[in-house]
């Protein structure tokens, strides 16, 4: 175990948070699932999916069908990329394989059937993420979409 981040830790997880999107806009489920822990968590915060997406799911798996259902609801709408910075990271207290990140995120559409691009989605990521067999993983990742200004908090 270890107790300080190294160059090498920082670039990885870098990787980690941008596969995250790219693996959702390329549809690549299979390497989507592998960012994950078994016992990975995913949670919307502000969610107005519309019931497409859970608020809540647990579980490499759930978390992968939930994804794919998602995709398969937009396939032939719009196309999205993801993009994420921002990145800001802590240990965990406690947990030397365990680190503590926060990021921003800008999901961009194009509608299927015209010119525009167009903002989708933003908001901030609060993850936790683990060193499993010398790869950090996704234990948990909360996404906190920010509400109109002016409405919510």
């Amino acid at each position: 175990m270890t107790t300080e981040l190294t160059w090498t830790d920082i670039v990885e997880i870098q990787s980690l948070t941008a596969r995250y999107g790219l693996c959702l806009d390329n549809a690549d489920f299979a390497a989507f699932g592998a960012l994950w822990t078994d016992d990975g968590v995913f949670r919307m915060v502000n969610n107005d999916g519309g019931g497409v997406m859970p608020d809540t799911v647990v579980g490499r798996p759930a978390i992968v069908e939930a994804f794919s259902h998602l995709a398969e609801f937009i396939q032939g709408k719009l196309r999205i990329r993801h993009i994420t910075g921002n990145l800001c990271l802590e240990h965990s207290r406690g947990e030397p394989d365990e680190i503590l990140a926060t990021s921003a995120m800008v999901a961009l559409s194009h509608p299927a059937g015209t010119d525009e691009i167009v903002v989708t989605n933003f908001g901030m990521y609060n993850d936790r993420l683990r060193r499993v067999n010398g790869e950090w993983r996704f234990v948990e990742r909360i996404f906190s979409k920010d509400p109109p200004i002016g409405v919510g908090s």
